[in-house]
């Protein structure tokens, strides 16, 4: 609910899960701490931070209501990056897709890789999708035909003169 009312017209709402939560030392004991732990994400890294920022103001407001306190742990694994349309990395893509007779689509994602570590150094590129359906699922498939046609392009781009 929170998140649906910022959501962008064209982007959708950052995501925000919080996936671990551990407290405690033994099962017959209140605990004295609790462990949470989460993953927020945004097509924006500004936005990110700024969702962040609220989520910390949240959780310190619940705790001192309680009579606790928070320590915040920020850990920054990748930041959002956007590759304009115009890079000569997207053009080779394009004509590689192209050349084996597939439709290219360029699609923003939430997904981190490699190529979020290379845009905050300046290195424009692109993640090229590899066939993966329901992914981080346990039901998380690929198909062969999918797999060849990943290949496919793989070899267009390697062939490619510059």
């Amino acid at each position: 609910p929170l998140y649906e009312q910022k959501k962008h017209p064209l982007l959708g709402p950052p995501t925000f899960n919080i996936s671990l939560i551990h407290g405690g030392k033994l099962i017959n004991i209140v605990p004295d701490y609790c462990e949470v732990s989460g993953e927020l994400r945004s097509f924006s890294h500004k936005k990110a931070l700024e969702e962040l920022a609220k989520v910390e103001q949240i959780f310190a407001k619940e705790a001192e209501k309680c009579g606790g306190s928070i320590e915040f742990i920020r850990d920054i694994c990748y930041q959002a990056y956007k590759t304009d349309e115009n890079e000569s990395v997207v053009k080779e893509f394009q004509k590689a897709c192209t050349a084996c007779g597939i439709k290219s689509s360029l699609i923003a994602t939430f997904g981190g890789s490699d190529q979020n570590k290379m845009s905050e150094h300046g290195i424009p590129g692109i993640v090229m999708a590899s066939a993966m359906h329901q992914v981080h699922s346990c039901q998380e498939y690929t198909e062969v035909s999918e797999m060849a046609q990943v290949a496919g392009i793989v070899s267009e781009l390697l062939q490619m003169k510059e």
